[in-house]
């Protein structure tokens, strides 16, 4: 999920910096130059290091957790929740499910993501800010990346529905 995933992070990043820098005028009272400045440099640090580190400490539960990443068999309900959360990470090739699991375990892997790029991206705002602006680099990092991963998380709704609707298979 990770060659599903980082493409779409750096793709989305010539949106997400601008509306990132203007939660940052708005709500957090930063000046543009500085909001940009922070919207850019804690963005490329988290899409460069945050993600691919959150998603490999997740596939390393997801060895533990499902014995080796061992695939399920798919016959009920259960089965199929666990292997697009367990195991979104790292899909088992379920030749027959991806058309649904892949889009299903982005919007899973949404919530890992967003929470450690409000963690690096508020390290990075801090550090450009300084100490005595902790609360509004805090601020800062969780209203823009709730609507940084909105917007993500959009994305593979709309993948969702229209693979659902065409039955269209990731290839």
């Amino acid at each position: 999920m990770l060659a599903v995933f980082w493409p779409v992070s750096w793709a989305a990043l010539l949106l997400i910096i601008p509306v990132e820098a203007a939660i940052g005028v708005h709500f957090s009272k930063f000046g543009q130059k500085q909001a940009t400045k922070i919207s850019l440099s804690a963005n490329l640090i988290s899409t460069l290091l945050g993600i691919p580190i959150t998603w490999a400490g997740l596939v390393l539960v997801e060895l533990f957790a499902s014995h080796g990443g061992e695939a399920s068999n798919m016959a009920d309900l259960h089965e199929k929740v666990y292997a697009v959360t367990i195991q979104a990470p790292w899909l088992v090739p379920y030749d027959s499910y991806l058309y649904w699991m892949v889009p299903c375990a982005g919007l899973v892997l949404c919530i890992p993501f967003c929470l450690m790029s409000v963690l690096s991206e508020y390290i990075v705002a801090r550090h450009i800010l300084g100490s005595e602006d902790r609360s509004r680099a805090l601020r800062w990092s969780w209203l823009a990346n709730i609507s940084s991963y909105m917007l993500i998380f959009l994305w593979f709704v709309g993948m969702l529905i229209y693979n659902v609707q065409t039955h269209t298979a990731l290839k």
